[in-house]
């Protein structure tokens, strides 16, 4: 995802869980500063979802920073978080869970404005389904951010 710099941070999951490893680039990804555990990131063994919901500059989205990440808490892929960042990434101070149950390989894609969204597997047995849950930033902040102002 970019930056607010316009630099690029990866996070991917560390095979047989732990926590999840983030780098940054400040020059397009041509190179990658050290790869670090992230100590507020979980990592069962599942992709993760990161998207960038607003930059700095977007009025219409309040001019704030807002980077959303989402993920299952256990190994056995349920329990699906979404997380967001308004430091690209540094800390994770908002985290929402999205519901018990099963929550697999997910992606987070912005809606409209106030409302984003996170497609996710469903492991159900014997049929897998796919799932598109739209949430409001305001849900997922409790109302301390609505998405579209500071």
């Amino acid at each position: 995802v970019e930056t607010g710099t316009g630099g690029l941070l990866v996070v991917s999951r560390a095979w047989g869980g732990g926590l999840r490893k983030v780098a940054y680039s400040e020059n397009g990804g041509e190179s990658w500063g050290p790869v670090n555990d992230h100590p507020e990131l979980t990592s069962p063994n599942c992709q993760n979802g990161l998207t960038r919901y607003s930059h700095e500059d977007d009025a219409v989205l309040g001019g704030r920073g807002r980077i959303l990440f989402s993920s299952p808490t256990t190994g056995s892929r349920t329990n699906g978080i979404i997380k967001m960042s308004y430091d690209d990434g540094k800390t994770w101070p908002v985290e929402k869970y999205v519901g018990d149950g099963a929550f697999a390989y997910s992606v987070l894609c912005p809606v409209k404005p106030g409302v984003a969204g996170v497609l996710y597997e469903v492991n159900g047995r014997p049929i897998r389904h796919i799932r598109f849950a739209p949430f409001s930033i305001s849900w997922l902040t409790g109302g301390e951010d609505d998405g579209l102002s500071k």
